[in-house]
């Protein structure tokens, strides 16, 4: 929240967290912080050791300067020597904001001193008692009360929006006449029960027995500190109990991590959560292994949390949006904000990161074609093991070759080049889904990203997600992975703890978190490759092709050589192959474009390694790489030449654009920095993608990929980290 004013300055505000159900030890903080940027001072009170002790609340004299009291309690025990320090406060007439379960703040056993305050702070303090509530598996649909819309706590704030949090009913118990009705609860899915479900008070203010202010609200779920409604419902009460006018505040809008297209958890939220497993990035790898887990986890308290280094930036492949053209899409992408360029040099120019929730997801071309059988035969995995993986990933990717179906172009070129030595041309599969929207099922997002999976994964069960979140270091203990320490944006440091560490940073950042975290691994960073990649556009006359015309989308296997392979998109320009808002003219002359991926050889020599004397924004050392092609992927690049100039001769084409060779960085296949394997010297995981020797730290990205075949990896990095995940889960079992 920006700061405007320090309206707060003079006072002290005390937070007073006592319950074991709602997590109030970390979400009043939360509101203290926030009162912190309007200049109050602040102290928060947890119980001791933990929130699950009834009867310890140390630091409680703090209450004797106090302006301002915030209570989130239930059902304490506190001894008469702390207590007195709550008692005297209120005796003060001092202003008092009372949280949900403090309606039943304190439960002594029968014939204690201190018993008539187990319904006293509730009715007398607080306004009302605790009498129940419509189930843990509804939730509330809140409206202002017509009668408070002038009220100064309504200021900015919506006439309804939604809880998490299910209802306490109130009624019939009548609110004293000192009280005014700010909110009201409508119960949604409640459970059946005693009492039907009615509409019931859920915030309102109230003169005490002391005579002091006070706010009460039964809303204090989790998840209403993450929603900025809420939050400016408490800020605004804060003022206003301290008799300031919270018009001055800003709209809601201007509340951070406002809730968007996607759940976001505050990282002050994760670093006190102790997770089952934590993921590192949200990619297709990334993406793929939580998507995974909720799917089998779905029903179980299992606690699982994704942090991504980048913002929230798109809700879709880039392609999905109607506003973008090629020219913007390209553009869009270019800014220094979201894409890191690395400082490679010669070797390995034009490498870059892209740091945004989805990743480069959001902006690839989609081919997906699987790793042969004959290029597994060189992986430690045989290929009827990935072959379910593959089946689901394609599922999940909406992988198809119908792309062009019906298109006299595609046809009249497969049937050239299956006609002339090239048998094997076929149509290419790509995560495109053509589905059509009917039924009240909605197919939209026609181009694959990892916000897919994330989407799916919503709809399964909770998980927790925190962007702009950087992993600096992976930490251990005794051998075993612990959690990840993470820096904001601002560069505030935390540390959030899991018992399973996944990594699907990428190939660059993976090994180089490993590499900075000193975990031990001979071969973390080295074995990396890329695809050698031709590209070129060929050009034809319209009257070479049939009246219906269309695009090609297809791919021609080398019939002698299995590590060759040429793509062929088109119409190029590329906005008429994917479908834009624009017009596209008639055309004389089409033109295509072709790409033609090779393998290289995964050598030991080509590996990344940390620069200790260059460090980035987050203290991180940066990464610096030796990379070469051999005399074998010289020879194979000659022979890609030779079959791109071949193919496109017999398609009946002639070049626009002759074949070139792309600088490795701009391939964006670079893989193996992680290699899966068996031999920890020439492997950094084992054949389930966890670090060998290190428990509880696995690798789910492009870096696992033995890059043996001239596939895009990411079918197979989604595939393997599918399978990871299966693995992780039957390890916890």
């Amino acid at each position: 929240m920006p700061r405007v004013t320090q309206a707060l300055k003079p006072f002290h505000i005390v937070f007073i967290a006592g319950e074991d159900e709602y997590k109030a030890e970390l979400t009043l903080p939360m509101v203290a912080k926030e009162a912190q940027q309007y200049g109050a001072r602040t102290t928060v009170l947890t119980a001791y050791p933990d929130p699950s002790n009834p009867s310890n609340i140390p630091g409680l004299e703090a209450l004797e300067d106090a302006d301002l009291a915030v209570f989130f309690l239930r059902f304490r025990t506190l001894p008469e020597e702390q207590f007195r320090h709550i008692r005297n406060y209120i005796e003060k007439g001092k202003p008092v904001i009372g949280f949900r379960t403090s309606t039943h703040a304190f439960r002594y056993p029968e014939g204690h001193p201190l018993e008539p305050w187990n319904t006293k702070f509730g009715i007398d303090v607080l306004g009302a008692p605790y009498k129940g509530h419509y189930g843990h598996t509804s939730s509330t649909d809140v409206t202002m009360n017509p009668e408070a819309y002038t009220h100064p706590i309504m200021s900015g704030m919506p006439l309804n929006f939604s809880s998490p949090s299910w209802l306490y009913y109130i009624l019939p118990y009548p609110l004293p006449e000192s009280s005014e009705i700010l909110l009201l609860g409508n119960p949604v899915n409640p459970e059946p029960g005693e009492v039907p479900p009615v509409v019931n008070p859920v915030a309102w203010t109230f003169r005490n027995y002391a005579g002091g202010r006070t706010f009460t609200t039964t809303m204090g779920h989790p998840d209403d500190f993450r929603n900025p409604v809420f939050r400016k419902l408490v800020m605004n009460a804060v003022f206003w109990e301290l008799g300031l006018n919270p018009e001055q505040l800003p709209p809601v809008s201007a509340y951070p991590e406002s809730k968007q297209w996607i759940n976001i958890t505050p990282i002050e939220m994760m670093a006190d959560t102790d997770y089952d497993v934590l993921i590192v990035g949200s990619g297709a790898g990334g993406a793929a292994v939580l998507w995974r887990l909720c799917e089998q986890w779905k029903g179980t308290d299992k606690k699982i949390g994704m942090i991504e280094s980048g913002p929230l930036l798109l809700p879709s492949h880039a392609r999905n949006l109607p506003t973008f053209n090629q020219e913007r899409f390209v553009r869009y992408f270019e800014n220094p904000r979201i894409m890191e360029y690395l400082e490679f040099g010669p070797e390995f120019p034009d490498a870059k990161i892209l740091r945004a929730l989805g990743g480069r997801t959001l902006q690839w071309y989609l081919m997906s074609p699987r790793l042969t059988p004959a290029q597994f035969l060189s992986w430690p995995i045989p290929y009827k093991e990935i072959t379910p993986y593959y089946l689901i990933a394609e599922q999940m990717m909406n992988v198809t070759t119908k792309y062009a179906e019906g298109s006299d172009i595609q046809e009249v070129i497969l049937n050239r080049l299956r006609s002339n030595g090239f048998p094997d041309a076929q149509a290419l599969p790509s995560a495109i889904d053509l589905q059509v929207s009917q039924y009240g099922q909605f197919h939209s997002a026609v181009f694959y990203s990892s916000i897919n999976l994330l989407a799916y994964a919503m709809n399964l069960r909770p998980f927790d997600l925190a962007v702009n979140a950087r992993a600096v270091q992976v930490m251990t203990d005794n051998g075993r992975a612990s959690g990840v320490k993470v820096m904001t944006s601002s560069k505030e440091t935390y540390t959030i703890r899991a018992k399973t560490v996944v990594l699907s940073a990428g190939t660059w950042e993976t090994p180089r978190l490993l590499l900075s975290s000193g975990i031990p691994g001979k071969a973390i960073g080295h074995y990396l490759v890329t695809h050698p990649k031709l590209t070129a556009v060929a050009k034809g006359r319209r009257d070479q092709f049939g009246e219906v015309s269309g695009i090609i989308s297809l791919m021609i296997p080398n019939p002698d050589n299995q590590r060759l392979l040429i793509t062929g998109i088109g119409i190029d320009p590329e906005d008429y192959y994917w479908y834009a808002f624009r017009n596209k003219p008639f055309l004389d002359e089409l033109k295509f474009r072709f790409f033609g991926p090779g393998t290289m050889e995964a050598r030991y020599e080509n590996h990344v390694y940390l620069n200790p004397a260059k460090r980035d924004d987050f203290g991180m050392p940066k990464l610096q790489v030796e990379f070469s092609y051999s005399n074998q992927d010289r020879v194979m690049i000659e022979e890609m030449f030779r079959f791109m100039r071949n193919a496109v001769a017999v398609m009946g084409l002639e070049f626009d654009v002759e074949p070139f060779l792309l600088s490795p960085g701009n391939v964006n296949h670079e893989s193996g920095t992680c290699q899966i394997g068996i031999d920890p010297d020439t492997s950094a995981t084992n054949l389930y993608g966890q670090i060998h020797g290190v428990p509880g730290l696995f690798v789910a990205d492009n870096s696992v990929v033995r890059l043996t075949g001239p596939a895009n990896p990411t079918l197979t990095t989604t595939a393997l980290a599918i399978r990871t995940a299966d693995y992780i889960i039957d390890q916890m079992k």
